[in-house]
């Protein structure tokens, strides 16, 4: 089988360049409001959506030679977010290329490039990755110097049927390409191991709130409505889903390797996980030592609507020098002032200010998407946003 042909020119990075990951998962929803979901894909695609534009003829010609002659044909694309320069020189006939490939997404069995513009680049399949190299499956056939080339992974995609390209001059033109993945191929298995609560994986990553918040809660009811009499409303499920988005800044390669490896944790849909709302759902009146097995509340009808609801039984307690907790109600009380006392499975473990804490619930959720893209200003930081939507159904007793 010969090479793929490598699509070599770069984005321009005046403008976002975007990263999706999509999962497939079907999931049937039964009359309460309960969920069954099945996997369908045991590893995701992997797509890349950037602008680009040509002002040197020679790089306009490549450009439209490649489109003409190979738009039918899977592409090998430089994974452009996750470029990083070379660390040392490297001479043809090299077989390992060292570096640290921790934040990246290169993967043993896949493809890596060693660029230096769009003419002189070297597409090389990865044999091998360890904590401080990549092995290669066969050696260099050029020599690459530290100070102008770059090494990224890799990745199989296609073009769609058609390409739109502007030209603004016989020798420049700027196009929008969307490139998608191919099916089943490699990528690293993340590293990232999040908090456990209750047996699952615990987000702890606090919105980045540049913008209003916006959540909903959705109740299924069937309404018998004959327009000249009585309604009558049946609710289909015990208690109402809330939906929301969580904006999420990842501010280094660090976070950025976190959020690949949450989502490859997720599979899309169907691994739920708890989120804190990030709201000030209730107010402590009181500290809160370590070994206290009970807290007091400002008065907010938690006893009378929300703790018969599994779903809003389990709490984040999250102080504003840093310190978590979470915690499971086993009993609410209505006191005869304006409190109301929550029972907790256990000590709590930290000691809690009442200032300076704020308790949110802690909410079993999934995300709302297969399809989570991650927009890239720089290969430096990124953000994305995650739809989540609530299982409430699948809250353990």
């Amino acid at each position: 089988m010969s090479s793929p042909v490598l699509f070599p020119i770069a984005p321009d990075w005046t403008k976002e360049v975007t990263e999706t990951t999509s999962y497939l998962t079907d999931v049937l929803v039964a009359y309460s409001d309960a969920e069954q979901r099945r996997g369908l894909r045991a590893s995701p695609r992997r797509s890349l959506a950037f602008s680009l534009t040509t002002a040197d003829s020679r790089e306009t010609a490549l450009l439209e030679a490649i489109l003409f002659g190979a738009i039918q044909d899977p592409l090998a694309l430089p994974w452009w977010p996750d470029a990083l320069r070379l660390s040392s020189d490297l001479p043809s006939g090299s077989r390992s290329i060292p570096f640290d490939p921790a934040t990246r997404l290169f993967a043993s069995g896949g493809l890596a490039v060693v660029w230096r513009n769009p003419f002189e680049n070297e597409l090389l399949s990865v044999a091998n990755v360890t904590g401080d190299k990549i092995e290669l499956a066969s050696p260099t056939m050029n020599d690459w110097t530290a100070g102008d080339s770059i090494l990224l992974p890799a990745f199989l995609v296609r073009l769609g049927t058609t390409v739109d390209v502007s030209r603004f001059s016989s020798g420049g033109l700027q196009a929008d390409f969307a490139f998608s993945g191919e099916a089943g191929q490699i990528a690293p298995a993340g590293s990232w191991t999040p908090t456990q609560y209750r047996g699952m994986d615990v987000l702890e990553v606090s919105p980045n709130w540049t913008q209003d918040s916006k959540r909903t809660l959705a109740r299924s009811l069937i309404v018998l409505d004959a327009k000249t009499g009585d309604v009558t409303v049946e609710a289909k499920s015990p208690s109402p889903i809330a939906s929301a988005s969580l904006e999420w800044f990842l501010a280094d390669r660090a976070d950025i390797a976190k959020f690949r490896s949450f989502l490859d944790r997720r599979m899309g849909r169907l691994v739920p996980f708890f989120a804190p709302t990030w709201n000030q759902d209730l107010l402590l009146v009181a500290d809160v030592l370590a070994t206290d097995s009970a807290i007091r509340i400002q008065t907010s009808s938690y006893s009378r609507f929300l703790f018969p609801s599994t779903s809003r039984r389990d709490l984040a307690l999250l102080a504003v020098t840093g310190e978590r907790a979470y915690a499971r109600v086993v009993d609410a009380v209505q006191n005869s002032d304006t409190t109301e006392t929550l029972t907790l499975a256990g000590p709590i473990g930290t000691a809690f200010r009442a200032d300076r804490t704020q308790i949110s619930f802690l909410e079993l959720v999934r995300l709302g998407s297969d399809d989570v893209a991650l927009s890239w200003s720089s290969s430096t930081f990124a953000e994305s946003s995650l739809p989540i939507v609530e299982v409430p159904r699948e809250v353990p007793a």
